[in-house]
């Protein structure tokens, strides 16, 4: 019988499953402040994130165990 996804959310592997992205409101929420802080955050480098598109207009996705990393190392 073929793994389920519930299945492969308990595998020994962690990195079988990729984390998905979140945009800034998500990642807004989980840090405490505002979405623009997000982004400001974001375009100055404090905090990991991927831009999609390219010039003024970029979306960004960041994904909260990496920004959880950040944050903890800045301490």
């Amino acid at each position: 019988m073929g793994r389920g996804w519930a299945d492969a959310m308990n595998a020994t592997n962690p990195e079988a499953i990729p984390e998905r992205f979140v945009d800034a409101t998500r990642a807004a929420e989980f840090l405490g402040i505002k979405p623009r802080r997000v982004l400001e955050m974001a375009r100055a480098g404090q905090i990991p994130a991927y831009p999609l598109g390219s010039g003024a207009r970029r979306t960004w996705r960041f994904r909260l165990t990496e920004i959880c990393t950040a944050v903890a190392a800045r301490r």
